[in-house]
């Protein structure tokens, strides 16, 4: 009884041992499966925030690109659009955004490629609006010189599909052929009056020297109360005493004057009745000269 007593208490005592040596390796247990709990949590936390880092940094400026875009390159182009339709010229400007180059072989890196070739076809698109101003600004020049009067001015257009440029040529050129013509008209008629005013001056000196000869005196007068003259022959000098000088517009004295006061009323009347018949007609009256001679 004694050597099944002590059996029992020393099994007692081995799986009290064995019993505080398997709660022993479980509680290590535990704080190892804790530390490595954490472990796994601390790295997921540094992969998120590593992870978070190389997608939101290059989305961040994607969308920072794309407000100075919209802001103020895109309104610019607003505004330059906005000249054009209102009949003015683009003037000079630069576009301010550029390329990100994030170079990711992910989703984020086309994000940034595709933002990448917007800002090059603007930038094309700045090229071509400062051609087309420089262009437009010539073609502006040259109205404006050809509205001055200068037909001299060349315009060459940009190219076959240059409705523009085609249109203010052929409007030049053929402002150019009608100014030929008009000169070739001018000097045709700067001919004739030539040709015609020597006739005249042929006619006129016959016709002085025909008058010249002719007894009495013969004149054109104004059908005033003078009797203003406006051509009167040499004969004038013979017959009043006046030089022809002195009888054209009344300069020293009105031909009417000259009529005998007698007969002044009476001839000025009855010539007025003769015109109103229109009718060829012969007057005597009486004159006195420059010397008091009654004629």
């Amino acid at each position: 009884a004694n050597a099944i007593a002590e059996s029992v208490a020393e099994n007692e005592t081995r799986f009290a041992f064995h019993e505080h040596k398997a709660s022993q390796l479980i509680a290590d247990s535990k704080r190892d499966i804790a530390a490595i709990l954490v472990a796994i949590l601390a790295l997921g936390v540094a992969l998120s925030i590593i992870i978070a880092r190389r997608i939101t940094s290059p989305l961040i400026q994607v969308m920072r690109a794309s407000t100075a875009l919209a802001d103020t390159d895109l309104r610019l182009f607003s505004k330059q659009l906005m000249a054009i339709s209102q009949g003015g010229t683009p003037s000079p400007f630069k576009i301010e955004a550029r390329p990100l180059d994030i170079d990711h072989p992910d989703e984020v890196g086309d994000v940034a490629r595709s933002f990448d070739a917007v800002i090059h076809r603007i930038k094309e698109a700045e090229s071509a609006f400062e051609a087309m101003g420089t262009h437009l600004r010539s073609l502006t020049w040259a109205a404006v010189s050809v509205a001055r009067g200068d037909l001299d001015v060349e315009v060459h257009p940009a190219s076959d599909v240059d409705e523009l440029g085609h249109a203010i040529a052929g409007m030049i050129n053929s402002l150019r052929r009608a100014r030929d013509e008009v000169e070739r008209h001018q000097n045709h008629l700067a001919d004739l009056v030539a040709q015609k005013t020597t006739e005249l001056d042929e006619n006129r000196r016959y016709l002085s020297t025909l008058l010249g000869n002719l007894p009495g005196m013969a004149y054109r007068c104004k059908n005033d109360r003078e009797w203003s003259m406006e051509f009167v022959s040499q004969g004038g000098l013979s017959l009043t005493g006046y030089t022809p000088a002195e009888l054209i517009d009344n300069l020293v004295v009105g031909y009417g004057d000259l009529i005998h006061p007698d007969d002044r009323d009476w001839a000025r009347n009855e010539i007025r009745r003769r015109l109103s018949e229109k009718h060829h007609f012969e007057l005597r009256y009486r004159i006195r000269t420059k010397l008091g001679q009654e004629r």
